[in-house]
């Protein structure tokens, strides 16, 4: 990356090497001056390396630099897997927040499994934090209908896919 910077006078956000290619990403509005007059730049850049380069903005919005990363395939961001953009952005903490459903329901899991070993030898018998990990079959035990629950992890994990769509805009 540093390579990059030098050659280029841009600093990438990122780079990705896929085959025999590289691809850097770039802030947007940048790569005009990345790429140099009639593709000297990454021209130089190629042949030092002896790889396609690839330079690619990063969009205003996660849908936007999806479509400069695989244009000019048509894009329906229904299909794309949103974590992988979230990697090549170093913006990995989007992961935990897009799956928090999924992150408590795991954290149930192991919260249960370890205070009820360690309450094993501490008192000679286990005791339970939940009535049942993991978390879901909790809320079951306590009388909550299989689609209540169900529906209310849903809104949960539409809520945190919006607040970390935001984060990623406001950035």
């Amino acid at each position: 990356m540093a390579f990059f910077k030098d050659k280029t006078g841009v600093s990438p956000i990122n780079c990705i090497g896929v085959n025999n290619t590289i691809i850097f990403v770039v802030e947007s509005g940048s790569a005009k001056k990345a790429v140099g007059q009639n593709g000297e730049k990454v021209k130089a850049i190629s042949s030092a390396l002896k790889k396609d380069i690839k330079i690619v903005e990063r969009g205003k919005t996660i849908d936007e630099t999806i479509e400069k990363f695989i244009y000019p395939i048509p894009f329906n961001s229904s299909k794309v897997v949103r974590g992988t953009l979230a990697i090549l952005l170093k913006k990995e903490i989007l992961l935990i927040i897009i799956g928090g459903v999924f992150v408590v329901e795991v954290m149930s899991v192991i919260i249960q499994i370890l205070y009820f070993n360690i309450t094993k030898k501490k008192y000679g018998k286990g005791k339970r934090i939940f009535k049942m990990a993991p978390l879901h079959h909790h809320f079951e035990l306590s009388g909550w209908s299989e689609n209540h629950v169900v529906v209310r992890f849903w809104i949960i994990g539409i809520i945190l896919a919006l607040v970390s769509l935001t984060t990623f805009k406001i950035q």
